[in-house]
């Protein structure tokens, strides 16, 4: 036959030494000895092509796994600028420090506990791994695996580090990190990840029992990542209370304070020895306003309050660096490609393809998140104050919640859901941002809006716009598929509700357990003095900028009493309003 000719000659090519005879009887018939020798050469020869391709394929999914780490990794940067620029200028140090932790504390945690509890598979258990600690099991080509798992890790653990600025003890936020990237997110992530988790796509151990047909559509993590730190953030935010700001005081506020002041500095220099404590209580002028301060002379104070007190502006709030938070909101959009589009985890085959529709539709929910985001929120404040404006913080942040938005369903939709799944999620983050506001939750970044509200939505989407062709090449798979797509009905949706709810209660309900106990003993937030000065100078950093309303580098004590030990300027109040066209006051 033509096939066996064809073998012939390339096998002649390939082996001249072992060329097979031949005869010719007739001019259209030619007849083959092939000797055993040959045949047996061949398949050798096929078997190690079969062996180096596989190794070449291999290596590549090994590098596409470090490309993305690396990718991911990057977006640290992304959340260090994004945080800087948001808080106020009296902390940025103290946050870049958080930041930084967050890689270390992370690395060491994820090594030697968190990829067992994530990936361990001595046990066949579908709530929690078990196994593999300190990597002792690990084979030489899955070191690439742990290395992208532990960047979603860190990133997890760093969301929560905006919803505590400014007020979180060091100390409480280091036990924390290690508590979430330890136990609370690799839980999550083996619940949804792993191949032995209750809700997991990837399931193929008969021991393990699997919720819903194919379990949940988590593509990239909008809830094993972004809800589970999101909603880790709002229950540190809930446990630690508002931020202090400084307080406006009226005149006659100011007037009876200055009354009690010289009243109660007079009583005291007047009593004598054997009068009690009671009676020398008695004899004091109570201040009708103890929050308004004056010294014995009458001379005024700064006065600090809780943010959403009355007379405490929520403008001295206001992030203090726009174009740090821009140039943030860039790196991590650049970041989510190797968040979503390298967690196809390999790019051989048909991975490929999938990565590439990853990539557009991440693109498009990324836009479609900032303009949903602008345009909602330019019509709420029309609403709300009767004028028109434009918000550059709505924009930069309803940009992050498409992209968080679009992480579970990126490689299940087609564009024209990417385009709806991000304006939506836009349009959630606005919202559930003026709902923290009404419930009077201080979250600095609005880590919950944005990773938590967007993560949840991002998994009901895909239980709408999934398609069955997109699952079928991303999961092997086509037996499921989001409510549209009516061959196969809508049954995604309950999964990918109840997967949510498990997550919000898990990670938020661990989370405050841990910040309650660490509020209990006394761990968790500076004291109100060290808040008002600001933590980069209480904790011992310093401020971030050098030159920083001429105070310099300066260390805070107890004994310096708001001066500089380093000169005579004293230090300016922390929480002093900052307008836009303003100098910054430390």
């Amino acid at each position: 036959s033509k096939a066996t000719v064809s073998v012939l000659n390339w096998f002649e090519t390939r082996n001249p030494e072992t060329k097979p005879k031949t005869t010719t009887n007739h001019p259209t018939m030619i007849t083959t000895d092939i000797t055993l020798q040959g045949l047996e050469s061949l398949q050798a020869q096929v078997e190690q092509l079969k062996g180096s391709q596989t190794e070449m394929y291999s290596g590549l999914n090994n590098a596409w796994l470090i490309f993305g780490a690396a990718l991911v990794f990057l977006m640290q940067a992304g959340f260090a600028l994004l945080e800087a620029g948001t808080v106020r200028a009296s902390s940025v140090s103290n946050i870049l420090f958080k930041n930084c932790m967050d890689g270390v504390i992370s690395a060491i945690v994820f090594w030697y506990m968190g990829w067992a509890f994530y990936m361990g598979t001595d046990k066949d258990n579908s709530f929690i791994g078990s196994g593999s600690f300190f990597l002792d099991d690990m084979e030489r080509g899955d070191f690439s695996g742990w290395l992208f798992q532990w960047a979603f890790a860190a990133a997890a653990s760093t969301i929560v580090s905006g919803a505590v600025a400014e007020r979180c003890r060091l100390g409480a936020f280091f036990v924390y990190a290690v508590y979430l990237t330890g136990f609370v997110y690799p839980v999550v992530a083996h619940w949804g990840w792993s191949n032995c988790g209750w809700a997991s796509a990837f399931n193929d151990r008969s021991k393990c029992h699997r919720f819903g047909e194919i379990g949940v559509i988590d593509f990239a993590g909008s809830g094993i990542v972004h809800m589970t730190g999101g909603c880790a953030a709002l229950a540190g935010a809930i446990a630690l209370g508002p931020r202090r700001g400084v307080k406006s005081v009226t005149a006659e506020e100011k007037d009876a304070a200055k009354k009690a002041a010289v009243k109660n500095a007079t009583v005291a220099a007047e009593a004598t020895p054997e009068e009690s404590g009671l009676e020398r209580k008695k004899s004091v002028l109570v201040n009708p306003n103890p929050e308004v301060i004056a010294d014995e002379e009458g001379a005024e104070k700064a006065v600090y309050d809780y943010r959403f007190k009355p007379g405490v502006s929520d403008g001295q709030f206001n992030p203090h660096n726009v174009p740090l938070q821009a140039l943030g909101v860039f790196i991590l959009w650049f970041g989510w490609y190797g968040f979503n589009s390298v967690s196809t985890l390999a790019i051989t085959g048909g991975a490929g393809k999938v990565a590439s529709k990853v990539s557009a539709t991440t693109t498009i929910g990324a836009a479609a998140g900032g303009i949903g985001a602008l345009l909602f929120n330019r019509v709420l404040v029309a609403f709300k104050k009767r004028e028109k404006t434009w918000d550059i913080g709505s924009l930069m942040n309803g940009i992050l919640g498409g992209l968080v938005s679009i992480t579970a369903g990126c490689a299940v939709m087609e564009p024209y859901g990417a385009l709806v799944t991000g304006v939506i999620g836009g349009m959630v983050y606005v919202g559930a941002s003026a709902m923290l506001q009404g419930l009077e939750i201080d979250d600095p970044l609005d880590a919950f809006p944005v990773h938590g509200a967007c993560g949840f939505w991002g998994l009901l989407a895909v239980g709408i716009f999934a398609q069955s062709k997109n699952v079928e090449a991303a999961y092997g798979v086509s037996s499921t598929t989001g409510f549209y797509d009516t061959a196969h009905g809508g049954n995604q949706f309950d999964v990918q509700l109840a997967f949510g709810v498990c997550v919000a209660l898990w990670s938020g309900g661990m989370s405050y357990i841990l910040f309650f106990v660490l509020d209990r003993l006394g761990w968790l937030r500076v004291p109100a003095e060290f808040e008002e000065v600001g933590v980069d100078i209480s904790e011992g950093m310093g401020n971030a900028y050098s030159d920083h309303a001429g105070v310099g580098m300066v260390k805070y004590t107890p004994e310096c009493d708001g001066e500089d030990d380093v000169g005579d300027a004293p230090v300016q109040p922390a929480a002093a309003p900052v307008g836009p066209s303003e100098p910054i006051a430390a």
